[in-house]
């Protein structure tokens, strides 16, 4: 089972602060100042200090500074704050200010991790299944995975899945692959959306329904995320095609409608 990653739009989405699902732009309590911000950090308000690195990263209020952003990630993640641990640990991954140091970035993964912070359970997770800046462990990268989709993260859910289809560090099991995929794609996971049509349509880990085949490959065809998959895109398409002949006008139209019932869920639920 092919399981691509996303380096890149991981890292994005990590040092952003979206909105929490429900709060909407100007709502609550207005953000801080930078010079709020810098107080409450010079203070030795962990949060604070996260939050001000996050805003040198990207330039926010205050002129892009990735050695002022270290510098406060650090400041926060040597007193322990599993975020910044985590952040400080992207940095020198990258290599950014530092010297690209992946024994350091797992170190302070582990940290993170060990808190009970999701995200570096997933990476730390990935870490030892590909042999990042630690020995290869397959064994201990299903624990993680199994730790972060424990937590409701998608990605971890969708890794886990493809571990046990695969029966890499843990015994083969495809209904316990299902089991994951299904959770990862009812979060809008496109390849599990995608995978979870290809068990339907090969019976893997549960009984052949190609109409539930189809109902989720239209899921997957209405994913955003699609875009940074092309060749998913291509298959999807493949397998529709070969699919919608056989049924009714009428069925299809009905799947259709499912199907966007589904999507317009996930995406609320975002």
């Amino acid at each position: 089972m092919n399981r691509p990653f996303q380096t890149i739009a991981l890292t994005i989405v990590l040092f952003a602060t979206p909105l929490l699902r429900g709060a909407e732009p100007g709502s609550g309590p207005p953000a801080p100042s930078i010079a709020e911000l810098t107080a409450k950090a010079e203070r030795g308000d962990l949060d604070a200090q996260n939050e001000l690195g996050k805003k040198y990263i990207f330039g926010n209020g205050v002129e892009k500074s990735l050695p002022d952003a270290f510098k406060w990630f650090k400041s926060a993640a040597d007193r322990g704050y599993a975020k910044a641990q985590h952040n400080l640990a992207l940095m020198y991954s990258k290599g950014e200010v530092v010297e690209k140091d992946e024994a350091s970035a797992t170190k302070l993964f582990q940290q993170a991790a060990k808190q009970g912070f999701a995200i570096s359970q997933y990476f730390l997770a990935f870490r030892y299944e590909k042999g990042l800046g630690i020995p290869k462990n397959n064994e201990k990268a299903v624990f993680w995975y199994n730790k972060a989709a424990g937590q409701g993260h998608a990605g971890a859910q969708y890794n886990l899945g493809a571990l046990y289809h695969d029966g890499v560090g843990v015994k083969k099991n495809p209904a316990e692959a299902v089991l994951w995929l299904q959770k990862s794609a009812d979060k809008g996971h496109v390849l599990a959306q995608y995978r979870m049509a290809r068990a339907y349509l090969d019976g893997h880990g549960l009984a052949k329904a190609p109409d539930k085949a189809l109902f989720w490959f239209y899921v997957a065809q209405k994913n955003s995320f699609l875009e940074k998959n092309p060749e998913i895109a291509s298959k999807i398409e493949h397998h529709i095609s070969k699919l919608e002949p056989t049924f009714s006008e009428s069925t299809r139209a009905e799947i259709r409608r499912r199907a966007r019932e589904k999507h317009e869920a996930i995406t609320v639920k975002k």
